[in-house]
């Protein structure tokens, strides 16, 4: 089976220089980071490699890159650097989300991401394609993408354009099938385009819920893949980690 797809990209790509909007959405992040350079005013720089949270941009040309880190030191990052992921909260960072490359995922994993990417770019009919596939116990894997939600049974599309989500789309199939005790991981993609996309694509609120029914069904936490951002692979073990709140006790 081939994917279209090319290598993950990463940023900053001090080539043609990161676009200074890109710059800006890192200030306020929890940044993953490696071959930077850890500066310490009046110090010798040391290598650095690791998370830290962005106060600022310091400095930013086609060669250099100063991050501000609250202590009011820096991160200087050269065009040997990487960035291969970001999120606005240092405790989703280290609690919830791992980001990954595609290649450094387990087998199971990467074929099931890779499935969903086919399902991504066949989907043609919506604005915004994503494509999504279950993992079951049995090791079988179940697959569909973004379709448009029909006005009725003419096959006509509604004339909001809205659509139903591909992990929806996926997880019926699951229920029609009578395996929703089956799941064992999930994988959300968007199509190429993604990769040029700093945001991650999570599941939406309501197909959120439907995982964790079907979590509940499976008696047992299901990893969820998604796309991180620039082609990177995020990645969760408990559906719960993506609903805020959802086993609080609002008594204790």
């Amino acid at each position: 089976m081939s994917f279209r797809r090319q290598p993950p990209l990463f940023v900053p790509d001090f080539g043609d220089c990161m676009p200074i909007e890109r710059v800006r959405d890192l200030v306020g992040c929890d940044v993953q980071v490696q071959g930077g350079e850890l500066v310490v005013p009046y110090s010798v720089p040391v290598p650095f490699e690791g998370r830290v949270h962005v106060a600022g941009i310091q400095h930013h040309s086609a060669h250099e890159l100063w991050l501000q880190l609250p202590d009011n030191t820096f991160v200087k990052l050269t065009e040997m650097s990487l960035i291969t992921g970001w999120v606005r909260s240092r405790h989703v960072v280290e609690s919830v989300i791992a980001f990954h490359a595609l290649k450094d995922l387990s087998p199971d994993e990467q074929e099931l991401y890779e499935h969903a990417l086919v399902q991504a770019d066949g989907a043609s009919r919506v604005r915004h394609p994503t494509g999504a596939a279950a993992l079951l116990s049995t090791g079988g894997i179940v697959e569909g993408a973004a379709q448009p939600l029909l006005s009725d049974c003419s096959g006509k599309i509604g004339p909001t354009g809205e659509v139903v989500c591909a992990e929806n789309s996926v997880l019926t199939l699951v229920e029609h099938e009578g395996k929703m005790a089956d799941v064992r991981k999930v994988a959300l993609s968007g199509a190429s385009d993604t990769f040029d996309d700093p945001d991650p694509l999570a599941p939406c609120g309501a197909c959120r819920q439907k995982l964790l029914q079907c979590q509940e069904r499976a008696r047992g936490p299901i990893v969820i893949l998604f796309s991180g951002g620039y082609g990177q692979v995020a990645r969760v073990e408990n559906v719960e980690a993506l609903l805020p709140f959802a086993r609080v006790d609002a008594s204790q």
